[in-house]
């Protein structure tokens, strides 16, 4: 089942720059992608669009039945909430505890405070940070951060999660880390898209998908199902 289709996506700025070139492909349910190039090829760019931050200036974009050509405003929250984002410099908000940073995600989409809490909880605690919950955002280490990150992309149980650079801000054995909590998370069949020029992760991941990228042109796309 097809959860992302780009048919013949251009993004175009400033004087007609092309930040993503005639890109097509398609990402199944389950998949384990990563989303190579240089910096400048068009990752950031082409993440975006899945979850609609970006609209293509040609061609279209459709996300677990949502369409780029026939979305409205008002359905786009309802697409994101069954998306998870990852961002490199974690976007945590500074003047709230760890705890508070992950359950607000379930808070804002209308759950009630102490079920928000509960379900915070327990994802922090799966992902090792249960002595850190009422720690604030200065407090932690750049692993530590990039964990409250994937936690708030997870508690609301997303069917697609995204990570954006996610191990650029820490070091080698965090990274390690970050990746194995990926790799569970898709085993448990959500769908994991990694934008990365860490080329060294390709390795470490069996069942894999990658999309290239240079200059904005989709220039590789290959699985690599070892079983």
């Amino acid at each position: 089942m097809s959860y992302i289709n780009f048919k013949n996506v251009s993004k175009t700025y400033r004087d007609r720059w092309y930040a993503l070139q005639d890109v097509s492909f398609s990402i199944d349910k389950g998949e384990f992608v990563f989303v190579i190039g240089p910096t400048g090829a068009g990752k950031t760019t082409l993440l975006s669009h899945i979850y609609f931050k970006e609209f293509p200036t040609f061609g279209t974009v459709e996300v677990l039945g949502y369409s780029t050509d026939t979305v409205k405003k008002k359905e786009i929250p309802f697409l994101r909430r069954k998306i998870g984002v990852i961002f490199q410099d974690f976007k945590l908000l500074s003047d709230r505890n760890v705890l508070k940073n992950v359950s607000i995600a379930l808070e804002v989409t209308g759950t009630p405070g102490g079920e928000a809490e509960r379900r915070a909880r327990a994802i922090l605690t799966e992902l090792g940070m249960g002595d850190k919950l009422y720690k604030m955002p200065n407090e932690l280490s750049g692993g530590e951060g990039q964990k409250v990150a994937i936690a708030r992309a997870l508690v609301r149980e997303p069917f697609i999660l995204l990570a954006d650079e996610p191990t650029g801000n820490i070091d080698p054995e965090s990274s390690e880390e970050i990746l194995k909590i990926l790799k569970r998370v898709n085993d448990r069949g959500t769908t994991v898209i990694v934008a990365t020029h860490n080329y060294g992760f390709l390795e470490k991941v069996v069942r894999k998908r990658v999309l290239a990228l240079q200059a904005g042109r989709l220039v590789k796309d290959e699985r690599f199902y070892i079983k």
